[in-house]
Formats: structure tokens, C-alpha cells, sequence
């Protein structure tokens, strides 16, 4: 049984996200789009102009006025200077779908839109399960009901903080580390609906490109969301939405456009006046012994990085008493990582050399035992896979093993086994878009850790926020499991390190807690730590600073 959908439109060429998602939903085995309702409106430029007049002041008018001045030029800047996240635009006359026209009954500031009996009986006679929101106007009366599972609309917001619009400008304007988003049913509360979705995103740089962006990564979850309805034949558990006093957005004013100029333009010109200066962000590794306090990080022995090469991602190995600390090392010049080993001990520390070389970029390098072999599981993103190498002599050769999955852009994983299952905790970008910091999934195996037989948790992905999603480290301690995980702020990557202990893990459920932050100060001129490791011995850690001039004058 196919589900009904319904959608409703201000005209018949939808922006490029909507036509993203009616395309994707036309191929669908088990969905069907079984009408298109049309939103009759007086489009004509008098009208318009009427409608302007009637709904604004002289004083808002102009400031919408230079609000799309500013966006027309963001609009250039990103379509020349940065990643698109474009889909392509269809025309909706060319599909053979039943369509109806309806004059919805405007407030007198044209906001609010309702309908005529007349109208809703056309929609209701369809029958349809549900309808998608895909035009303006905040929906009142009976046409949230007029389909069996009501009006479902995305808002690209936090509905907690922040209501009303434009999607994306606020979080910008307020330098927030992440823009949120939620799929709602609909009710007559604005932003207001029962929430079938909710998740973040990192803030981007300006605001038509954070628009951008979280209009793309969201259309992943309006899919999934849609692909659950057809399995079950209905809506899976909604969460009411918080009670909202704050204020309702609007399109800036003057001087808050001003303040966003400034602001977004100084950080834009800054970047780009840094790069003249030779500016590149150089992270470094160091490791002090292991003592009762795990997170103080005084007296670190920092490991001097390589001539045009910087280390980060350290992990610690433990092979007849000697410690090894295997690590990502980037080199400058090929633009790419590859894995090296360190020898250490309590007040010295040896470079063995590159153990790991590929022609495309390696990172992350997870080891761990099985059957008393020992694996690597490094980040190998940069191809779509996730990989592992074996151990052939430790600790300088390895060789390729196998793949554990294909097709699926991964970041930073980590296998272990725990209660008798093995379980991967990866970073998977759904967009493909090159964002690995917002989704934390989840896989599990019956078969041991070598197959490409992983089981998807039923919950992926457990966590949706680029606050807590990256991975940064795993640790075994006093039969405990605490995935670190990193914290990004605006405009920063890995800005922080927060420890969370595993409270639940199986093939049903997944939940943990934070219990210990680290900070980038225990170093001098550190503005960013994204990795954090220990074992019985040593703890290791990394951390970033500026260096201008291609000069490493290291870390005090």
C-alpha cells in the first residue's frame, strides 16, 4: 500500500530543496505523490506591491529592501568562492500529477492563510495520508486536518531560541556554533508543531551560505522520515513542542544588518588577510604519564612536528612494555595525511618513521586486538570506505586487510567489542557534502569485527549535533566505556574535548553522558583540542595553534 502525499505550493516550479525532495520522492516504491494544491494567488506586480504596502511600514520596507541587496551580493560570493550545495530545479507541469487550485483566505497583513469549505472538500475527497508544506503562509483552521496523518513543514531553526526567519541569519548574526532544524506536524502555534525531528548543524560562515547548507542537510531527514512512514503506515513518536515566550524573528533592521556586515565581513577579510601572512592552523601532540587526576593536562612533553608536517590524531598503544603512540602526519605540501609512530617514554620520545602511505589522505589511526592480531581502522574517507589494515611487524608494517563498508562517507571510527557484540561508532555525512562533524552512527556485529556484515542501530543517527557528534577518542577504563567526542564553535574546528561515558549500549538502545570538559588551555597561544587518548601509562592529547610564515616555532 502506497502512502498518499499531498503537496501544497504557491506555484508549480518549487526551489531547488523541494524539487530535491519531490524527485527523490517520485522514485519511490511505496510513496506517491497523488496531488499538487496550488495556492491561487494574485501574482501580478500591483498586487505585489499592494500586498508590500499593506503588510510594512515605510521603515521595514527599506530594510527588507537592503536585506536583499545583501543577500544578491551573498549570492555571488557563494555561487564564486565557496562549496555548493545546489540541487536541480524541476518544473512540476511536466509530471503527471493531479492538480487543484485553492484561493486561500488571507489575513489582512497576508500572513495567515485559511481556506473555504468548498476548497477543503476538494482536499479531503483525495483522501490523502499526508500533506508537505512547501509554500509560504503560516497555515490556520482545517486544513491541518483535511489529511489523515495532518501538515507536515520543515522549520530551519532551533524552535526553543529562535521563531520566525530568515532561516539561518540569526545564528549567524549571533556567532552560534550550530543552526538547528525540525520536521513538524503542524498546528496553528507558530513554529510551534509536534516535533518529528530535531537536529543541528554547524553555524557556516555568512548567512546565505548556513541557508544553504542546512536546507541541504536537512532534506536527509525529511526523506528518512517519509521512508519510516511507508514501512509502519504511520507517524513515528512525536515530542510536543517547548512553550515559547522569546522573541519572534524577523528580517533585520538597519542596524542590525549594519552590526551583521561588520561582523560577518571583518571575519571574511580577516581570513583572507591571514592567508596572506602565510596563516596555517599546526596541531601538535604531547603526552604526559599517566596519574589519579586523567584530565589534568600539566607538564605535557609535546612531540616536535616533522619539517612541513603537523600531528594530530594520537592514539596509544601498549606492545612487551613499550608504549607507542601512532599518529595522523600531514604534510603541507601534498595536502594529505599519512600515519606515523612515535617510541616513547616518561622524558624522551623516538620517530620510527611512516607507517602508512596512501594516495589519498589517511587520518585517525584507531588500533585495536582481535583473535591476537592487531588492526587499524584509520580514517579513509577521502575514497568512500571504511578500511582496515593489518598488522605484519610491529609496529612500522601493515598491509591493507579489508573493507568494511564501500560507499558511505565515513570519518574517524571506532570498533570495539563490548557484552559479546562488536559495535562501530563512525561519523557518517548523509548529505554527502563533506560535513563529518554533525551525525554520530552506530553499527553492530555478530561476526566480529572483520566482516562488511555491520547492522545498522535502528536508531542512526544517536546524535544529530556538531556539538557532540565528531568522535575524539575512545577509552576503557575500570570496565567503562567514554567515547570522546569533539566540540565545535562557530567558526572553529575541534574546539573543545568533551568525555562521555557509554551508560548504554545494545542493539536496540544507545546513551551517554558527559562528564569531564577539556579546554585548550594548557598550553600557551592554543585555541583549539580535538583528540584526547589514554592507556594505562600515558595519557596523549592534541592541540592547535596559529603559525605564520611557514615558521613552527612549536608549543611553550
Amino acid at each position: 500500500m502506497r502512502i498518499k502525499i499531498g503537496l501544497l505550493l504557491d506555484n508549480l516550479e518549487p526551489d531547488e530543496y523541494n524539487s530535491e525532495l519531490i524527485q527523490w520522492i517520485d522514485k519511490q516504491d511505496k510513496l506517491e505523490i497523488s496531488l499538487c494544491i496550488i495556492n491561487k494567488l494574485n501574482t501580478s506586480k500591483i498586487s505585489k506591491i499592494k500586498s508590500v504596502f499593506n503588510k510594512y511600514s515605510i521603515n521595514r520596507i527599506i530594510n527588507k529592501i537592503l536585506f536583499k541587496l545583501v543577500v544578491l551580493f551573498e549570492k555571488y560570493l557563494y555561487k564564486f568562492f565557496f562549496d555548493k550545495y545546489n540541487s536541480n530545479k524541476i518544473k512540476l507541469n511536466n509530471f503527471q500529477i493531479p492538480k487543484i487550485y485553492v484561493k486561500p483566505i488571507l489575513s489582512k497583513k497576508r500572513i495567515y492563510y485559511q481556506y473555504s469549505d468548498d476548497d477543503l472538500k476538494k482536499i479531503k475527497d483525495k483522501k490523502l495520508d499526508l500533506i508537505i508544506r512547501m509554500g509560504s503562509g503560516i497555515l490556520k483552521g482545517d486544513i491541518l486536518f483535511s489529511s489523515k496523518h495532518g501538515v507536515l513543514s520543515f522549520h530551519h531553526a532551533d524552535n526553543d531560541i529562535n521563531r520566525g526567519g530568515p532561516a539561518g541569519f540569526w545564528e549567524v548574526f549571533y556567532r552560534q556554533s550550530k543552526t538547528g532544524f525540525i520536521i513538524q506536524q503542524l498546528n496553528e502555534t507558530l513554529d510551534g508543531g509536534n516535533i518529528l525531528r530535531k537536529g543541528f548543524f554547524p553555524t557556516k560562515i555568512f548567512f546565505y551560505l548556513n541557508q544553504k547548507f542546512i536546507y541541504k542537510k536537512s532534506l536527509y531527514y525529511f526523506k528518512k522520515l517519509l521512508s519510516e512512514i511507508s514501512e509502519n503506515n504511520m507517524l513515528p513518536n512525536m515530542t510536543p513542542s517547548n512553550k515559547y515566550n522569546g522573541k519572534i524573528y524577523k528580517d533585520p533592521n538597519f542596524l542590525e544588518l549594519f552590526y551583521y556586515l561588520y561582523k560577518t565581513y571583518s571575519k571574511i577579510i580577516g581570513i583572507f588577510l591571514r592567508k596572506c601572512f602565510l596563516e596555517k592552523d599546526t596541531w601538535y601532540v604531547a603526552y604526559k604519564e599517566k596519574n589519579h587526576n586523567l584530565y589534568n593536562l600539566d607538564n605535557l612533553k609535546v612531540i616536535e612536528n616533522n619539517k612541513n608536517c603537523f600531528n594530530a590524531d594520537p592514539f596509544i598503544y601498549k606492545l612487551k612494555d613499550q608504549n607507542y603512540i601512532f599518529v595522523e602526519s600531514f604534510n603541507f605540501k601534498k595536502k594529505r595525511g599519512s600515519i606515523s609512530v612515535y617510541k616513547i617514554k616518561k622524558h624522551s620520545y623516538e620517530f620510527l618513521g611512516e607507517v602508512l602511505n596512501e594516495k589519498f589522505h589517511l587520518s585517525f589511526p584507531f588500533i585495536f586486538e582481535f583473535e591476537n592480531k592487531i588492526f587499524m581502522c584509520p580514517e579513509t574517507n577521502q575514497i568512500n570506505e571504511i578500511r582496515l589494515y593489518e598488522n605484519i611487524s610491529f609496529p612500522n608494517k601493515w598491509k591493507y586487510h579489508s573493507t568494511l563498508m564501500k560507499n558511505v562517507s565515513a570519518a574517524d571510527t571506532l570498533i570495539f567489542e563490548h557484552n559479546g557484540i562488536w559495535w562501530l561508532l563512525t561519523n557518517i555525512d548523509y548529505s554527502e557534502i563533506n560535513d563529518h562533524n554533525s551525525e554520530l552512527s552506530l553499527y553492530y556485529s555478530y561476526e566480529g569485527p572483520l566482516t562488511s556484515k555491520w547492522n545498522k542501530h535502528p536508531k542512526n543517527p544517536l546524535i544529530i549535533d556538531p556539538e557532540k557528534a565528531r568522535n575524539a577518542g575512545l577509552i576503557s577504563e575500570n570496565n567503562k566505556l567514554y567515547r570522546v567526542s569533539q566540540k565545535n564553535e562557530f567558526g572553529i574546528y575541534g574546539k573543545e574535548i568533551d568525555i562521555n561515558i557509554i551508560d548504554m549500549i545494545s542493539t536496540e538502545n544507545y546513551s551517554e553522558k558527559t562528564i569531564h570538559n577539556i579546554k585548550p588551555d594548557f598550553k600557551k597561544r592554543l585555541f583549539a583540542t580535538h583528540h584526547f587518548n589514554l592507556n594505562d601509562d600515558y595519557i596523549v592529547v592534541d592541540c592547535c595553534k596559529k603559525n605564520y610564515f611557514n615558521i613552527d616555532n612549536g608549543l611553550k
